[in-house]
């Protein structure tokens, strides 16, 4: 291998730092751009998230030579999750819970809106598809989520050869950190993508197997009524919902 020599021997160098946060050695001695380290220094870097600063992901890049000069690159990402202070969420079989607390159950089989965004402007947008659960056929659980960030439609489908698909097309795993045109995508674990919004909403979205769970987290400066769909329009529960007339739905 190319740099299939011993740790002590090799050199790293910082070729790019994160902006969501500062990176320090130990000792607490911060990190610069062009500042070469030993390989035990790089795997010792501590990050410390900016405060105030959610749903936001950023990377630190750097390079690693031997003493023949082969060079090698790698990357770590940084995720600064959101603001879970109201978190919607779409469970099991369907349980959901709205940006204002409300709960109820969901067993209707078709595509709905469980969010997008009402600001001119915005694209945030997430649909699912929810189908019969295969041994409970009163309920139904959601097979399949698609999301519009900025120009790029994302899915995810249980069932498929490929979980995730990009713009139409299957993107296996994908990378552990993807740019899209109207934010990112984060692979956090085997089963676990987050979609991430230059707007500030967050997604997180989970592979059960026979069933997807999602997670939308909005920013923390989501207006009232900027929303709306199945998860509400952030609005307070008692006007999650409204008959034509302007009315409340009675729960």
């Amino acid at each position: 291998a190319a740099l299939d020599v011993p740790t002590d021997r090799l050199v790293a160098t910082i070729t790019a730092l994160p902006n969501n946060g500062r990176v320090t050695l130990p000792g607490g001695a911060g990190v610069a751009a062009g500042q070469t380290l030993t390989a035990q220094q790089l795997t010792t870097l501590l990050f410390t998230p900016t405060p105030g600063l959610f749903s936001r992901v950023s990377t630190l890049a750097f390079s690693v030579a031997d003493p023949a000069g082969n060079v090698g690159t790698g990357t770590a990402a940084f995720s600064i999750g959101p603001n879970l202070s109201n978190p919607g969420t779409a469970e099991g079989d369907v349980h959901l819970v709205t940006y204002d607390g409300l709960r109820y159950n969901f067993n209707a089989v078709g595509w709905f809106v469980l969010t997008r965004s009402t600001v001119p402007g915005n694209t945030f947008e997430i649909d699912i598809q929810t189908a019969s659960d295969a041994t409970i056929s009163a309920v139904s659980v959601t097979t399949e989520v698609v999301a519009r960030i900025g120009s790029d439609i994302v899915s995810f489908a249980v069932g498929r050869d490929s979980l995730l698909w990009i713009n139409g097309m299957p993107a296996g795993a994908g990378p552990a950190l993807q740019p899209l045109s109207g934010g990112q995508l984060l692979h956090r674990a085997p089963f676990e993508y987050q979609l991430i919004w230059n707007t500030g909403e967050v997604v997180t979205l989970t592979d059960r197997g026979h069933n997807i769970d999602v997670a939308v987290a909005l920013p923390v400066t989501a207006a009232a009524g900027s929303v709306q769909g199945l998860l509400g329009g952030n609005t307070g529960s008692a006007t999650n919902f409204l008959l034509p007339d302007g009315s409340a739905v009675p729960w």
